[in-house]
């Protein structure tokens, strides 16, 4: 069966749900149904309105939804469910999105092997762009590293190793060398209590970058002072360091900081 399932291509099936019941989800959805020689699947739709159905899908009297075309898997906020019982390959967004809501949907879905996309407008040339986007490799909703298990652990290990050979090892050459000795030893306190990182945030950064990492003594911008950092800068720079982390990131941010503070 796997054999003849991979001749038929149905493994290479783009599966796709798409959230919200609006007009741009029906667009998006019809397109899709039009475009000839295409490999996608249209699951259905999870309702964006908590308000429109129940958390199985069912529609409450009174909703908006009125195409009985549409197949409903639930609602928003049971979308986690949603996603590992239906096993879909991509996720569309189809409605305007808070930033916070967003963050909430990556994160609750960090592990699953999607891809997130989110449509902006509502005409058919984003629907076609969005339909381009999905038919590609890269999702136009970023993945951010982390929010991954993995890397969150590798994270918390990093600054709890580092802190406590910084306080006990370490301690006497930040006695002997440091300038700032008070401040160098609370920091790396702060660290140890969870409270901060070694190499984390810059700046004054957003409520959802800090709901991925924390500030850190030191960050991208290679200095521990970065009150001149612009807004956009620190937000450049903290959104490049929640999607891409890594261990060699951070290696790299420290030699950077060592070279750039002899």
């Amino acid at each position: 069966a796997f054999i003849f399932d991979r001749m038929k291509g149905k493994d290479r099936d783009r599966k796709i749900i798409i959230v919200g019941t609006g007009e741009t989800a029906k667009m998006l959805n019809q397109a899709i149904l039009e475009k000839e020689n295409t490999n996608m699947v249209v699951l259905g739709f999870v309702a964006a309105n908590i308000e429109n159905v129940d958390s199985v899908g069912n529609e409450k009297i009174g909703s908006n939804i009125n195409d009985k075309s549409m197949k409903i898997l639930g609602e928003i906020s049971f979308l986690n469910k949603i996603i590992q019982q239906y096993k879909p390959s991509e996720v569309v967004l189809s409605f305007d999105i808070a930033p916070s809501q967003l963050m909430d949907l990556l994160l609750d879905n960090a592990n699953a092997k999607i891809r997130f996309h989110k449509v902006k407008e509502y005409d058919e040339l984003v629907a076609a762009q969005v339909i381009n986007d999905i038919s590609g490799a890269e999702p136009t909703v970023p993945r951010y590293n982390l929010s991954k298990f993995r890397a969150k652990a590798i994270k918390k290990t990093e600054d709890f190793v580092g802190s406590t050979l910084a306080l006990t090892v370490g301690l006497p050459l930040i006695l002997l060398f440091a300038k700032n000795k008070k401040m160098i030893i609370k920091e790396f306190l702060q660290v140890w209590l969870g409270k901060k990182s070694i190499i984390g945030l810059v700046g004054s950064p957003t409520n959802e970058a800090l709901r991925l990492a924390k500030k850190g003594i030191i960050g991208l911008s290679g200095s521990r002072d970065q009150k001149n950092l612009s807004d956009d800068a620190t937000n450049k720079l903290n959104e490049y360091y929640v999607r891409h982390y890594s261990l060699s990131l951070d290696f790299d941010i420290c030699i950077k900081y060592i070279i750039r503070n002899k």
